[in-house]
């Protein structure tokens, strides 16, 4: 990914972000939570410039992104898993999927799963790292539910307008900011990479424990954990980028507040 120093969008249009947004302690599974738990579905949204709620981290896809990133993590040390036990863990640690549809797509099929992360990751399954001809929207469970009465769908509208991305990371007190992906009139994407990497760690190393596997494990292959992380980011981008006919999105990465 490409990181660029702030002055091209000027470094007072990313303090007026961070300072407008909330800021909340990050927990990792705190049961006692007076903030938010990266470790629970329902704290995840996707990265697109749609959303205009404060609050949340961001990954593309949302928490079914997070879960193709582990499934890819799971496939690329060539462990013989079924995709669908994989996402049975998942769940069971994180909650259901996270999904979202668009207002001008929400009639068609899979409804409730009209996200163009996922969409990119279904239609390009090798280059995110997945076994080849993977149907996403079976394996999690999105075709055929109703995306208005999904209570786990969130329904976006408007066009994309994604000027460029914030990739926000944990300040030194642990302290997150969650903005919305609007500023005025301009909107970009939000980004929360560096959570995201903490939260498969955190997966992959209670996956390895539970079933044993945990001494088989190279530390190499443990250490090709942000790795795919950046490039579910990367990909994704970059798709993005070449639909709506840009050479790429600049990534805008910071810590200050």
């Amino acid at each position: 990914m490409e990181k660029k120093i702030c002055k091209e969008i000027g470094l007072e249009v990313i303090g007026d972000i961070i300072q407008k947004a909330p800021k909340n302690r990050l927990y990792f599974g705190n049961l006692d939570v007076d903030g938010v738990d990266a470790m629970k579905s329902e704290s995840w949204q996707c990265i697109d410039n749609r959303v205009q709620e404060v609050g949340w981290l961001r990954y593309p896809g949302g928490s079914a992104g997070l879960f193709l990133s582990f499934l890819a993590v799971i496939q690329n040390i060539g462990l013989q898993v079924k995709e669908n036990e994989i996402a049975d863990y998942f769940k069971s640690e994180m909650g259901d999927f996270y999904l979202h549809s668009d207002a001008y797509n929400q009639d068609k099929k899979p409804e409730c799963a009209d996200c163009g992360h996922l969409m990119l990751e279904n239609s390009y399954n090798a280059e995110y790292g997945l076994g080849e001809s993977l149907d996403i929207f079976e394996l999690i469970g999105a075709s055929g539910k109703d995306a208005k009465s999904h209570s786990s769908c969130l329904i976006l509208d408007g066009e994309h307008k994604g000027e460029f991305v914030l990739d926000i990371a944990p300040n030194a007190k642990n302290i997150v900011a969650l903005p919305s992906s609007f500023l005025g009139d301009r909107q970009f994407f939000v980004s929360h990479s560096q959570v995201a990497i903490s939260v498969l760690l955190r997966l992959f190393d209670k996956y390895a424990r539970v079933y044993k596997i945990d001494k088989s494990i190279s530390v190499e292959a443990r250490a090709n954990i942000p790795k795919v992380v950046l490039q579910h980011i990367h990909n994704t981008l970059g798709f993005l980028a070449k639909k709506f006919g840009k050479d790429q999105y600049p990534i805008y990465q910071t810590t200050n507040y």
